[in-house]
């Protein structure tokens, strides 16, 4: 028990000397404001090269209000200094700084430079030739391109949306269509319980557990506790999905299975103090790179919403540790199966499907 309630401590320990500087080490000194405002302006850079909009605009936001508070403030507070740092690393993090021209893509402008914009876009137009959509899309671009000469850097992101409408109107270009990130479940363990596998595997951890299905007796659905207060009881015949809990202090788990015992849904809970970013730092070493991380929040999926498709978020505090994953398309496989089953156990038969 004890290896299980303490593995974050224990592996966030050592982590900052194997982890990518820009999890542990890669931070200014928030008692010089300089130094804060050098590091802001150097992801502004970055970003600007890439064009990357959420970037740029939490970039540029954090050394605006930054120098505005430094105005009132000459020799700053550390956790205002890195309050308004924080959001720009995080996005400056999570961004694809790879730029188009460093990918072997050329005639990409730098998004940063205005005249330069214009310049490729009328260089596209030229290259439309009859193609009617090509000439309206980017006819546009260039006449509507004036609208966007501003040093403000969000307008970098900007402009390059424009560009790239025109790009992908211009015949023959390659098209480039975002593809969803894949997640690889056997990483995916939390507290010995891995979403998609078996719950068998920590039987012996188990406080409740309760089963949800059909009684052939009565023919009735309903749940029966299976194993509480150290007794266990007979269940359902046919079994929808299980519903269990562990309790070993200061960890609390529920989870659900369906009748195979493959697990859909895991809710985690770590009720002590912990330092929040060597916490942070673990879990994306352990899970891999999330797919939005905002404060104190990671996401890993959950591109439609925390019920559906495959989702794993966590929330990191001073107090607690709250993990939650769940895969949808497990559940609904296994709840098909069962209400053809339950028809079976009835003995309803089913007609032909043309």
């Amino acid at each position: 028990m004890k290896g299980i309630c303490i593995w974050m401590t224990v592996f966030v320990t050592s982590l900052c000397v194997i982890a990518p500087l820009a999890w542990c080490g890669d931070k200014p000194d928030f008692n010089n404001p300089n130094e804060v405002l050098k590091d802001i302006r150097a992801k502004i850079d970055e970003c600007g090269k890439s064009g990357c909009k959420d970037c740029m605009v939490k970039c540029g936001y954090a050394i605006k209000t930054l120098k505005n508070f430094l105005k009132a403030n000459p020799d700053g507070d550390p956790s205002i200094l890195k309050q308004r740092w924080q959001p720009c690393f995080e996005a400056h993090r999570d961004a694809d700084l790879t730029t188009s021209a460093d990918a072997g893509e050329k005639g990409v402008p730098d998004f940063r430079n205005h005249e330069e914009v214009v310049a490729s876009l009328k260089a596209m137009l030229a290259k439309c030739g009859d193609d009617a959509a090509c000439q309206k899309e980017c006819g546009y671009q260039v006449k509507s391109i004036h609208n966007f000469r501003h040093d403000k850097p969000h307008f970098v992101g900007l402009r390059k949306d424009k560009w790239e409408k025109c790009r992908d109107k211009v015949p023959g270009a390659e098209v480039k269509v975002a593809k969803k990130p894949t997640y690889d479940r056997s990483k995916f363990v939390v507290s010995g319980l891995q979403l998609g596998g078996d719950m068998n595997t920590q039987k012996s951890r188990f406080f409740t557990l309760e089963a949800y299905g059909y009684h052939k007796k009565t023919k009735i659905e309903h749940k029966d506790w299976i194993w509480q207060q150290g007794k266990s009881s007979p269940g359902p015949d046919v079994i929808r999905n299980y519903k269990g809990s562990i309790r070993e202090a200061p960890v609390y788990i529920h989870f659900e299975a369906t009748v195979d015992g493959r697990i859909y849904m895991i809710q985690f809970e770590q009720k002590e103090d912990m330092e929040v970013d060597d916490v942070k730092a673990a879990m994306i070493k352990r899970y891999g790179k999330p797919s939005k991380h905002h404060g104190n929040y990671i996401y890993w999926g959950c591109d439609r919403g925390p019920q559906e498709g495959f989702c794993v978020n966590a929330n990191v505090s001073t107090r607690a540790l709250k993990i939650w994953a769940h895969d949808e398309d497990i559940k609904n496989t296994a709840y098909k199966a069962y209400r053809e089953d339950v028809l079976k156990a009835k003995g309803v038969k089913s007609g032909a499907k043309f």
